[in-house]
């Protein structure tokens, strides 16, 4: 995934970017969160983490194995920390 555009607004915001999944590459959004911030208690320096969700179809990125007996929409699900380097 490679962000085009970052759009925030209070604790959340909307992700755009490019999505590279089976060779395929397509946009997608991601409505992210802001989960938290403070000091990693193992190294001491400051982060912040983020959870964010989108739902793309597989049949999208060419992996249609077993459509419709499993769902071709799937939900994905990120959670990131960013340390202060």
């Amino acid at each position: 995934f490679v962000s085009t555009s970052v759009k925030a607004k209070g604790m959340t915001a909307i992700i755009t970017g490019d999505l590279t999944l089976n060779g395929i590459t397509k946009p997608v959004t991601f409505e992210a969160e802001f989960v938290g911030a403070g000091n990693n208690p193992y190294n001491k320096k400051a982060t912040v983490g983020f959870e964010a969700e989108t739902e793309i179809k597989r049949s999208d990125f060419g992996v249609n194995y077993a459509i419709p007996f499993v769902s071709d929409e799937v939900e994905l699900e990120i959670s990131v920390a960013f340390e202060k380097q």
